[in-house]
Order: C-alpha cells, then structure tokens, then sequence
C-alpha cells in the first residue's frame, strides 16, 4: 500500500509466467462477474447529492444497514474462488526455485518477491481482492456501525424502561406504604370505634342498673314515707283524741268546782240504761221485782215506808282535789267556762324537765369495771391549794348553784363549764392527776348531749383540751422525753374530746367558724407530725375534714393575707405520709401495713373533703408535692393489690379516692402541669402511665383483684391517660397490654 502512495511500481513479471492459462481465465470471468454485480448494485442505489444530509434524525435513528455483500450469493461466491486462487498462486511460489544471484537479502528478497506475488503477478486477483477486502472491509465496518445504530437505540429504549421500570417500583412502594398506614389508620379507627361501643353499651347497662336500683328504692322510699305519714297522722289523732278528753275532764272539774261554790248540790248523773228491745212502756212505769218483796223481807225494819237515807256532802277523810284553772271566758248567762287546760299542765305533758336524769346519769359514770364511780373516785384527790376538801365535795357544792328551772338545757351547759373550770385550775396548779378523769366526765356529758351542749362551751373547752395536749404532742414532735406526763394526760382523750366538740358545731356555719378562730395553727401541725402516733393523726384528719369553709381550711387566722401559707402548711404536713412512713414514737411498736394502708385511706378522704370547697381544690392544683404524693400512694396501692393481702378491701378504696381526686382536680383546673408536678417524685411520670394504664384495661369488680374498684373509677383513668399520651403512645400501650 505504501508502494502505491508513493508511486514506485513493484511488480514483478515473474510470477505471471508460472501461472497455468487456466487460472488467468478464471481470475478474469471472476473479475467480470464482480464488475456486473457492482454495477447492477449501483443502479439498484438510490442517488444522493450529498451523504445523508436529506436524512431526517428519526430516519437515521429507525433506519437498518443491511450489507449487500453478505446477502448475496454471488458475492459469496466470488469471494470463494478469490481464495482458492490465492491458494493456488501461494502454493505456486512456493514450489519456485529461490534465486540466489540477487544482491539483495534473502528476507528482502521474500518479502518483496511476496509483494509481487501479491500485486502484480495475479493484477486481477489483487484487484479483486483488494475490491473484495475494500468490499468486504466497509462492508464489515458498515455491518458493525449498523449494529451500533441498531443497539444504540436499544440500549437507549433499555435504558429508558429500567428507568421506567425503576419510577415504577418506587411508586408500588410508595403505594405500599401508603396501604399500610391507611391499614393501620382504618385499625385504629376500628379499634377506637369498638372500645367506644362498648363503652357506650357499658354506661348504658350501668345507667339502667342505677336507674332500677334509683327507682327501688325511691319506691321503698316512697312507701316507707307513705307508712310514716299514716303512722303519723293516727298517733297525731290520737294525741287529739287525748287532749280532748282531757280538756273535757278538766273543763267538768271545774264546772262541779263552781256549782260547788255557788251551793248548787252536785250528785252523780245517773246512767240511762235503754233496753234494746222497746215495749210501748215507759221506763219509770216499770217496777223492779225486787221492789214488791220489800215490805216481806223487811218486816222487822223500824223506819218508815217510804222513807229514803241520804248520804252526807263530804263522807271521805281525804281533802278535795286542787284543780288547775285554765283560760276561760264568759258565756251568755255569766259563767266562765274553760277553753284549753292551764299552762302548768301544758308544760309538763309537753315538755318534760329532765335535768335530774342528766344528773343522774352523770353521777352514775364509771371510767370502766375496775374503777368506781367517777365522782367517788374523785373524793381522792384535792387541790395543793386547798387539800381539806376534795373535788367530789366541790362538784357536789356547786350543783345547787346550777339553774333546773325550765327550760332545762342550761344545767348540762353549767354542769360541763364546771367540770371544765375544775380541768382548767389543775392545768394552773400543776395538779395533773385528776385531768382523765375529769376529762373522761366531760366527754361522757357531751356524747349525751353533743348539740345542745358543745357550741355554748367552746370559748372554754377548746384552749383548755389544747393546752393540755401540747404538754404530749409537743415533746413527741421534737423527739424529746414526756414520761412525766404520759400517766395522767392522754392526747388521744384529748381530741376525741375536741372533735366531740366540732361535730356538735358543724350543723352551723356560725358556730363552726366560731370552733375554728379557737384553734391554734401550731397545735394541729404538730399533732400531724409524722412522729405523732397513728391513731392520733387519724383523730386531726377527721377533725380537719370538718373544717371546710367558704374562704378557709383548718383553724382561721386573724389576719386574712397569711391564710393560704397555712393551708400550704396543713397540706404539706398532711400528704407527707402518703410517700412516707410514720415514726415509731416512744415505747410504741412499728406501724404495720395494714394500720398505714387505712391512714393513707384518711388522707385521701380529708383531701378529697378540701377539694370541694374553691379555695381548697385551689390550693390543691397549686401545691408543689401534693399531687406528686397521690400519685406515688396510687402506684405503691396498685403494686401491693395483686398481692392480695389482708387488706385488700382499704387498698380498693386508696385506689378509687385517688383516682377521683385527680380527676376532679384534672376537670376543675385543666391547667395543671402533670409533668411538673410529677417529676418532684422519682419515676413519678412512668408510675402515673402505668397505674393508669392498669386501671384502664382491668376487669373491674368483675376480677378477683380488681374487686371492689368500680367500672366509674376505669373511666375516669382511660380520661386521665388519653390526657397524658399522644394517639401514637396510646396505641402503644393498647398494644402492650391487649397482646400480653
């Protein structure tokens, strides 16, 4: 090929002078036959000016190269014998003799003696092969750019269908996802949907119970009413019937009192007897038999027929009878008449003065079986002061001093005010050994007349009863020794006495007001120390329960500004036991579970008491750990109820009066910050889910642990924990505990 470029003509006649005639013929029908073909293929072609220009880009893109050679046969054909001759002239040279007289090499020599061969001693041969290289070699690069246009395409629309293919599994995952959570959405819907029927046909079986167990007993109650009334009505019938008769005897007595006095002869009615069966006859005409053997069985007889004895006016040794006149007036021939009894005898059947029966029943009073009589007991002990005469003799001085005359409340009032002085002068002097008994009378006197006797001796009563129980409460309350108090005062009798007191003030609002301004502040916090014994601060819990007024809780302060610091204080001091445990006090045994379980049951009720006046469920909602406090309470109760222990009964109520509490609290004052107030207890926050969360899918009364907590108390917690957990951490927990 280089030889060509150049010009240089390298051809050799040698080799043409060993071919046979034969083969030169045969290379020159082949040449002819290739010539017709390219001609008869070029007519076939389509003209063109230019190459490709008038092709469209979509033409070129759709558009198939087939190669004409390759399809052909005749071209197959010519190729062959090409190669067969090209065989032959190889074998040719080969069977040639080498020629040794050339100055040139030997490998020169070959390899231009191979070039002639090639291109000149067979022209039509290297023609046609160099036509068929040239054809075929085109062809064979058209062949393969045709099969690059045609796979580019492919690869192109390949490409474009796994994109496709891609966007489209993306969009079924999409899709897929979507299904799940619309699956999940129509699950919980479902679910909510369900829970809320039955819910709903729950308060609705409920309702219907309340409604029949309402109406039995508005029946029964109705009924008892109906028998009350009828009751009633007949015994006031018969007190009418009685007090008529009555007025009648007293109006005929003294009717005879003044026909008496005006020397009208009173003699005895006589009885009109009527027979029931009448004759036509009149009575007087009738004789009695007995009348005609009179004169035959009194013959003997010396008085006169027909004479009649008469008795004497006044033939009994006893004096008339005093009658009581009462209101009368004048009728119209001038006599009085009486209209109702006296008002003597109107008082004493109406109202009977019974201040000798108080009297009696007081000096019969025994501490108990071991003692005697409190008033012989006290003739045993007498004042430093004047120890000539005891305290029997001077209860016993005083009594005639005490007003009896009617009405008769005053002697039990004046009889507690000088037990209650006598109290007094022993706290003045020291003498503390006679104060239980004294204080033992005096509470005996106000168990039997609590309302008509407490409000009228507060101003004496309660700075007395909390001097004497400061002399205990406050060494216990500083740990310190109070042993030489212990034998003679008992703080226990003490409050008991108080809060006999408190009960008989709490019908009045003025009355209770005036119990509470006499209340000191220090004395109730201390005796709601935690190292106070358990009875005794279960006495102040109930005492405090009573306190509930409009604008104050516990004792009243004279100056109204320091008033919610003190119940700040009282609900402090009160709630610190529902996380923690008492201290033991002196000489006193450990507090017990079950002791712990029924003062946490107190707390809850005095609390719950606080909460329904405004300014308690205030204070409440405002206090930094008393919401923390219940619900800790609420977790330890629901821990120890699936133990089962001995006081399961208290633990079912510590549960419902906490959930009631914090769900009154939660509707009242939807402000409160539950997070807050929990995290002043530790875990408090997983503690309040938890318990909830229990009480929310537990089976109520209709479980064996769960008994005695109601189906109200399960509402109010699914409310509170729907308050607390977001529609996701709900289903979670509906979750965790439907599944296990």
């Amino acid at each position: 090929m280089a030889g060509s470029v150049d010009g240089d003509d390298f051809f050799s006649d040698d080799g043409l002078d060993g071919l046979a005639p034969d083969a030169l013929d045969e290379i020159e029908n082949n040449a002819i036959r290739y010539t017709q073909y390219q001609a008869t293929q070029a007519l076939t072609l389509p003209q063109s000016s230019d190459y490709g220009d008038d092709l469209d880009d979509e033409d070129l893109d759709d558009a198939v190269v087939f190669n004409g050679a390759q399809i052909d046969p005749t071209n197959r054909l010519t190729q062959f014998q090409s190669s067969v001759a090209i065989q032959q002239a190889r074998q040719f040279q080969a069977q040639r003799p080498s020629r040794s007289e050339t100055a040139q090499p030997l490998s020169d020599r070959s390899k231009r003696q191979s070039q002639n061969k090639s291109l000149y001693k067979n022209p039509v041969s290297a023609s046609r092969t160099a036509t068929a290289g040239h054809s075929t070699q085109p062809n064979s690069g058209l062949s393969n750019q045709s099969y690059q246009n045609v796979a580019s395409p492919a690869d192109a629309d390949a490409e474009i269908l796994r994109k496709k293919l891609e966007v489209l599994q993306q969009e079924k995952e999409q899709l897929m996802q979507e299904l799940l959570a619309r699956t999940g959405e129509i699950s919980i819907v479902r679910s909510k949907q369900e829970r809320q029927v039955k819910e709903h046909e729950r308060e609705l079986t409920a309702l219907r119970k309340l409604n029949a167990e309402n109406l039995t007993k508005n029946q029964k109650a109705i009924e008892a009413a109906k028998e009350a009334e009828k009751t009633r009505t007949t015994e006031l019938e018969f007190a009418k019937r009685d007090l008529f008769e009555e007025s009648e005897k007293v109006r005929s007595l003294i009717r005879q009192k003044e026909k008496v006095a005006q020397g009208i002869e009173v003699s005895t009615p006589k009885k009109d007897k009527t027979s029931a069966f009448r004759d036509g006859f009149d009575d007087e005409e009738i004789r009695s038999p007995s009348k005609f053997n009179e004169r035959k069985s009194n013959q003997s007889s010396p008085r006169k027929l027909g004479a009649k004895r008469k008795r004497k006016g006044q033939e009994s040794p006893a004096p008339p009878l005093d009658l009581a006149t009462g209101e009368t007036t004048t009728n119209q021939l001038g006599h009085t008449d009486s209209l109702v009894p006296g008002d003597t005898l109107v008082d004493r059947l109406g109202k009977p003065d019974d201040s000798l029966d108080f009297l009696k029943t007081i000096l019969d009073h025994k501490i108990d079986r071991s003692h005697l009589k409190t008033i012989e007991e006290l003739t045993k002990f007498a004042f430093p002061s004047n120890p000539q005469e005891s305290l029997t003799s001077l209860i016993l001085g005083k009594l005639p001093t005490l007003s009896t005359s009617p009405p008769s409340t005053d002697f039990p009032i004046e009889l507690c005010e000088l037990i209650i002085s006598l109290w007094s002068r022993c706290l003045a002097e020291k003498y503390y050994k006679p104060i239980f008994l004294l204080l033992d009378l005096l509470s005996f006197a106000l168990e039997l007349r609590t309302v008509a006797i407490a409000p009228f001796i507060l101003d004496a009563l309660l700075p007395t009863a909390q001097e004497t129980a400061v002399l205990i409460a406050l060494p216990r309350f500083r740990q310190e020794s109070y042993s030489k108090y212990e034998a003679d005062i008992d703080l226990h009798a003490c409050l008991v006495t108080i809060h006999l007191a408190a009960l008989g003030c709490i019908c009045n609002k003025e009355y209770t007001t005036r119990f509470w301004r006499q209340m000191r502040l220090d004395f109730v916090l201390m005796t709601l120390s935690q190292h106070q014994p358990v009875e005794d601060f279960d006495m102040m819990l109930q005492l405090l329960a009573m306190s509930v007024l409009k604008d104050s809780i516990g004792p009243i302060s004279a100056e109204p500004d320091s008033q919610p610091d003190q119940m700040k204080y009282i609900l402090d001091r009160i709630g610190y036991l529902l996380g923690n445990n008492p201290v033991a006090s002196e000489g006193k045994p450990k507090c017990d579970a079950k002791t712990l379980a029924k003062l946490r049951s107190q707390i809850l009720t005095t609390l719950i008491s606080f909460s329904y006046s405004p300014i308690g469920s205030a204070a409440l909602a405002a206090h930094p750990h008393a919401i923390g406090r219940i619900v800790k309470a609420l977790s330890g109760s629901m821990d120890a109820l699936y133990s089962y222990p001995s006081y399961h009964v208290t633990l079912s109520q510590i549960i419902t009066k906490s959930i009631r509490l914090l769900y009154f609290l939660y509707k009242r004052h939807p402000e409160i910050d539950m997070q807050q107030k929990l995290s002043v207890v530790h875990g408090g926050s997983q503690k309040y889910l938890i318990a909830l969360a229990r009480l929310n899918y537990t089976a109520g009364e209709h479980g064996v642990l769960e008994y005695g907590i109601g189906e109200d108390t399960s509402q109010q917690a699914h409310e509170l924990l729907e308050n607390a957990l977001t529609p996701e951490e709900g289903e979670a927990v509906h979750d965790a505990f439907v599944d296990a």
